[in-house]
């Protein structure tokens, strides 16, 4: 997955210390939705586990006159262990993408944590 490395030609923005945005060419508007969308998923993420970094890469692929947006979501969470999570969507909508692939970090850091508490 790409969202490791961050390459010279991307364009990279961080909020809140610890989220950050890669290739997120937005209009004000949708930055404002984008940074809510995202922030209402860390908060769920702090109340699974110790949330330490998230990253989220956007590709857009255009398709005649649509776009298709693919994101790659990388999140650090600490269970007694450092554990990495990671989630790839590909949708129309770009906050119905975003929104999916941040519910598959949530659902992975929940099963990682049942994981940890039963070792």
């Amino acid at each position: 997955m790409a969202t490791g490395g961050v390459e010279t030609s991307d364009i990279v923005k961080q909020f809140g210390g610890n989220i950050t945005l890669i290739n997120f060419e937005l209009v004000p508007m949708q930055a404002v939705v984008v940074k809510k969308i995202v922030g209402n998923y860390v908060k769920r993420l702090r109340g699974i586990a110790d949330y330490r970094e998230l990253k989220i890469r956007l590709k857009k692929h255009e398709h005649g006159k649509s776009i298709l947006y693919e994101l790659d979501a990388k999140a650090e969470i600490i269970t007694g262990r450092e554990i990495i999570l990671t989630a790839n969507i590909s949708n129309y909508n770009l906050y119905s993408a975003l929104s999916e692939v941040l519910e598959k970090i949530i659902a992975e850091a929940m099963h990682k944590v049942e994981q940890q508490k039963k070792e």
